[in-house]
């Protein structure tokens, strides 16, 4: 019997050595990457300007950067190293695609399109990766996040019906953290004030000023701070 545990634990322990291989190889390949993609803004000490070869090149150092991560995101046990991995690449996407939406540079129009469809399925790959979380609070929590990202990606690209339905999303989540032990805290009250304020806001672009003034007041009386400006 000793020695079955013995083995037991031995099994255990080689299983942990090399799921902790995995995320450690990933960040070994990850980390000159990012180095060489920031490098391409600064050197630690001065900012360099914006120019299309920079640009470019940041693109090039991202992309390989999140070619890396989807390489070993499936190989990695670990959702939260999973979802932290996930995330890192959806800011790496989102920077490069707005290099292109402000300058027109670091991508082709093709490539713009290609890497926009790359972050939504990032997006959507979190989503379904978060609800393995066995808290349903912090489930509700990083759910809300992915559903905001979506929705602001939406929005951003005149796609309002499409972001009414993320927004949606973001208010069912905003809902059920109201009988979480997160209820009280500042962050979930600004949540819910987002979510229905820009819920409002797709109603509004899509023109139906009943409904939108519907969702602005539920903003107003969660938080009546700045972001509560009339719609146009």
């Amino acid at each position: 019997m000793k020695k079955m545990f013995l083995m037991l634990a031995l099994v255990m322990g080689a299983t942990y050595t090399n799921a902790q291989d995995v995320v450690d190889r990933c960040l070994s390949a990850l980390e000159p990457l990012v180095a060489k993609a920031k490098s391409v803004w600064h050197d630690g000490n001065a900012y360099y300007g914006t120019s299309s070869e920079r640009a470019e090149r940041y693109a090039i150092y991202s992309l390989e950067a999140c070619a890396v991560v989807d390489k070993y995101i499936d190989l990695i046990d670990d959702v939260n190293e999973q979802l932290d991995l996930l995330w890192g690449q959806v800011d790496m996407l989102s920077a490069v695609l707005e290099i292109y939406e402000e300058d027109k540079m670091g991508l082709s129009a093709t490539e713009y399109t290609q890497q926009t469809n790359r972050k939504i399925a990032t997006l959507k790959k979190l989503a379904v990766l978060s609800k393995k979380i066995e808290s349903k609070a912090d489930r509700d929590l990083k759910l809300y996040n992915i559903n905001e990202a979506l929705a602001e990606h939406y929005f951003h690209k005149g796609a309002y019906k499409e972001a009414s339905v993320y927004y949606s999303s973001c208010i069912s989540n905003y809902t059920n953290l109201l009988s979480s032990e997160y209820a009280n805290d500042d962050d979930i009250r600004k949540a819910g004030q987002k979510a229905y304020y820009w819920m409002g806001y797709t109603a509004y672009k899509q023109g139906d000023t009943t409904i939108a003034n519907h969702y602005f007041n539920k903003a107003r009386n969660i938080l009546n701070d700045n972001l509560i400006q009339p719609y146009k």
